[in-house]
């Protein structure tokens, strides 16, 4: 947020500077492009709910991984990399990683 200093006053308000157009059209887009990620992540996350547990109806079971915890305990020492095959459930591992932790 950008703000206006009132030298006489030596005070700070919170009143906005007016974009310049180039720049309000760039914030238009990018304001559009966050509400696209936003959406995209949201449908992202229910589809992988559906892959963490088999619901019958009847019953609800989670699917247990268990590098889920190997994988929290190699994290909290720093960067990590996970690597697989394509479909072998990183991004499930993942999923349930940010989810239980």
């Amino acid at each position: 947020m950008l703000r206006l200093h009132n030298y006489r006053q030596g005070n700070v308000t919170s009143e906005r500077l007016p974009p310049f157009p180039e720049q309000r059209q760039r914030l238009l887009h990018q304001e559009a492009m966050i509400d696209r990620l936003i959406h995209h992540t949201k449908h992202t996350r229910d589809l992988l709910s559906l892959a963490t547990a088999i619901d019958d109806g009847a019953a609800h079971v989670q699917i247990p991984r268990r590098c889920v915890d190997a994988i929290y305990a190699a994290a909290e020492g720093g960067s990590l990399v996970v690597t697989g095959s394509p479909s072998a459930g990183k991004s499930v591992a993942l999923f349930n990683l940010v989810d239980v932790k």
